[in-house]
């Protein structure tokens, strides 16, 4: 298995994602941020956002999802990867 699909793997398979109901909006703001400025901005709109109690749950898994994609050169190298990684967590949702 390849580190992509490995990491594919520890995030879906993650409890704290499994549980969590994802807004696909969010989610594709968070993926486009991810991708635009990285791990920094991501962290910045998680940050902002955390203050929503409606979000709180989002931004929490999406904090472990970030921590997760940090431990995976590939997601740094090439931030499409996180992109779509983000993006693919609205599967979770069914």
């Amino acid at each position: 298995m390849d580190p992509l699909e490995e990491l594919i793997k520890e995030v879906h398979n993650n409890p704290i994602v499994k549980k969590c109901t994802f807004a696909n909006n969010f989610l594709n703001s968070a993926a486009n941020i991810f991708q635009r400025d990285g791990y920094g901005g991501l962290e910045l709109f998680l940050q902002e956002r955390k203050s929503r109690d409606s979000l709180k749950e989002q931004v929490e898994a999406l904090f472990v999802v970030s921590k997760m994609m940090r431990k995976y050169p590939i997601v740094k190298q090439k931030r499409g990867y996180g992109r779509l990684l983000i993006k693919s967590l609205i599967s979770t949702n069914k």
